[in-house]
């Protein structure tokens, strides 16, 4: 291997366990990482979410998903799929919101919002979402 020179001070160190009892290594310091490779100085994988240009989260599990239709209290609220096709009621569970009820119709939906079908927001809704018959 070559030796390396210190940028700050243009030195150049000796070569990677030569002239010592140690073993060579491959330089990395403490605070670096690995890909799972071997490669380093990259950082892991790790899960990526949708972000809009304001760099708030998009995905329908966050609380600054775009398209919601009406909050029914604390824990739960109705939104409008990404593709604009069903309704989802979302209750929200550790953090994020789970959907537990997705349907086509007001009927459907107004069935699973329970206590809440008489909310203000859903009687505004169409008879079915997305314009299809």
């Amino acid at each position: 291997m070559l030796a390396k020179t210190d940028p700050a001070t243009g030195d150049r160190g000796a070569r990677q366990g030569e002239g010592r009892n140690e073993p060579a290594t491959n330089n990395q310091n403490e605070h670096s990482a690995q890909d799972g490779r071997g490669n380093p100085n990259t950082l892991p994988a790790t899960k990526s979410t949708v972000r809009g240009l304001s760099g708030r989260q998009t995905a329908e599990r966050s609380d600054h998903y775009r398209d919601v239709v009406a909050v029914l209290n604390h824990g739960l609220r109705v939104i409008r799929c990404k593709g604009g096709i069903q309704w989802i009621i979302q209750a929200r569970v550790g953090g994020h919101w789970r959907a537990f009820w997705h349907c086509r119709t007001k009927t459907a939906l107004l069935r699973g919002a329970g206590q809440y079908a008489s909310h203000p927001a859903l009687a505004t809704l169409p008879e079915r979402i997305g314009g299809v018959p």
